[in-house]
C-alpha cells in the first residue's frame, strides 16, 4: 500500500505540527479547578513493523484541581475528547471497510513522571463508527482522569502531556474483518516540555486563629447583650472535612434583664467551653457543636449586689450548635450564628431559684462575625 506524493506532503505537514501543541486555561476556571484544554497531531504508521507515516490528530479537555491536599486523594478529574483520525479513515475505505471500532488513549505523566504513580491516562472508546466518507470516523467521548494523591505539601505537581495512542478495528458491511485486521499504529511522539497545568499541594490539615465578636439573645428575658470579644482556633482535616477546635469569649455577658418584669437587673453571664469544638465542613458550610457550662459570677438587683465573685453558680452542661454563613472560610473568617439552651442552675445558693426564672429556657441565639486574628 503505497501513499501518493500529496498524501505523503500532507503527512509531512501533519507530522511538523507534532511538534506544536495548543494549550490554553478557560477563563471561567474556578478557584478549585481549572479546564485545561490540549490539542496534538502525530505521524503515525498503519502497523508497528513499518509503512508509510500517515497521521492522526486529538482534542482533549480535563477539569483538573488546581491544589490538592498531601496525603487526600482528589476526587476523578472529567474530560472531554475527540479523535479526528481522517488518514487512517481513508485507508480502512481503501480495503472495503463500512464501520470500525476505536480506542483512542491520552498519556499523562503527573510530577515529572518519575513516582511509582506518576502516569494517568483518559481513555475513550466508540463501535460501529460509520466510515461513509473521507472526512467520516471522528468519535468524542468522555469519561474521568484517576484521582490524584501527593505524600508531601509544600510543593507543586506539574502535569505533562506524553502521548497519545489509538487502536482501531476497521470492519466489511458484513461485519467481518478487513485484511488489516486489527490496527495497532506505531505512532511518534515529541515531548512536550512544558507542564501542562500546575497543582499546588498543601498540608493537610489546615489551621486558623480568628478573632471573633458579636452578641447574644436571651430568650427568657427577652435582651440582646455584646458577646466577645474572643477567639476561635480550629483545625480542619481535608482527609475527611472535620473541624476540630476551641471557642472561647473571654469577655462576660453583660445582661440588663428586669426581675418579675419591672426590677432591674444585671447578671454577669459567662459562656465557658468545657471540651473541643467538633464539626465538619460540608458543601463549603462550618457545622459544629461545642460543650460548655452557663456561669453566673455576678447577679444584682436594684444595683444590690446579690451575687459577687460565685464560682459555683453554673448550669449543668448544655452544647453550643454553630454554623457558619455565607461566604465563610475558615482561613479569612466570616459569619457565624448558633443557639444553646440554658439548663437549670444549681450551685447558687438561696438565688438559685430567682436565677432559673430569671435565665434558664431553650431558644438562646448567638451571632459571632470571626476575622483573621
Amino acid at each position: 500500500m503505497r501513499l501518493t506524493k500529496a498524501r505523503r506532503a500532507f503527512a509531512g505537514f501533519l507530522a511538523m505540527l507534532s511538534t506544536a501543541s495548543v494549550l490554553a486555561v478557560a477563563s471561567a476556571a474556578t478557584a478549585e479547578a481549572t479546564t485545561v484544554s490540549h490539542s496534538k497531531s502525530t505521524s503515525c504508521k498503519l502497523s508497528a513493523d513499518g509503512g508509510e507515516y500517515i497521521s492522526a490528530s486529538v482534542s482533549i479537555s480535563v477539569d483538573f484541581p488546581d491544589l490538592i491536599y498531601a496525603g487526600v486523594p482528589t476526587r476523578p478529574s472529567p474530560f472531554t475528547a475527540t479523535a479526528f483520525p481522517r488518514d487512517f479513515v481513508q485507508e480502512f475505505r481503501r480495503v472495503g471497510a463500512t464501520t470500525m471500532d476505536a480506542t483512542a488513549s491520552v498519556q499523562l505523566a503527573l510530577d515529572g513522571g518519575l513516582g511509582p504513580d506518576s502516569r494517568a491516562s483518559a481513555t475513550w472508546s466508540a463501535t460501529d463508527l460509520p466510515l461513509d466518507s473521507p472526512e467520516s470516523g471522528n468519535w468524542s467521548g468522555t469519561g474521568f482522569v484517576r484521582p490524584i494523591t501527593m505524600a508531601a505539601p509544600g510543593k507543586q505537581i506539574a502535569v505533562h502531556y506524553v502521548a497519545f495512542g489509538v487502536t482501531f478495528t476497521p470492519r466489511k458491511a458484513d461485519g467481518s474483518l478487513t485484511s488489516l485486521g486489527v490496527v495497532r499504529p506505531g505512532c511518534i511522539h515529541v515531548p512536550y516540555f512544558e507542564p501542562w497545568h500546575m497543582i499546588d499541594v498543601l498540608p493537610r490539615v489546615e489551621h486558623a486563629d480568628l478573632a471573633v465578636s458579636g452578641s447574644t439573645r436571651l430568650a427568657r428575658p427577652d435582651v440582646e447583650a455584646a458577646t466577645g470579644p474572643g477567639t476561635l482556633s480550629a483545625d480542619l482535616d481535608h482527609a475527611d472535612d472535620s473541624v476540630t477546635g476551641t471557642l472561647r469569649l473571654d469577655e462576660p455577658i453583660q445582661a440588663n434583664v428586669a426581675f418579675l418584669g419591672v426590677l432591674p437587673a444585671t447578671a454577669t453571664v459567662h459562656l465557658t467551653q468545657t471540651g473541643p469544638l467538633k464539626g465538619e465542613t460540608r458543601d463549603g458550610t462550618l457545622r459544629a457543636e461545642a460543650p460548655l457550662v452557663v456561669k453566673v459570677t455576678d447577679l444584682a438587683v436594684l444595683g444590690v449586689p446579690v451575687i459577687r465573685a460565685d464560682a459555683d453558680c453554673q448550669t449543668a452542661p448544655t452544647a453550643l450548635a454553630l454554623t457558619s454563613g455565607p461566604a465563610f472560610t475558615l482561613a479569612e473568617g466570616g459569619p457565624l450564628s448558633g443557639g444553646y439552651t440554658i439548663p437549670a442552675f444549681t450551685g447558687c445558693g438561696p438565688h438559685t431559684g430567682f436565677l432559673n426564672s430569671l435565665l434558664s429556657g431553650p431558644g438562646n441565639t448567638l451571632s459571632l462575625t470571626a476575622a483573621r486574628a
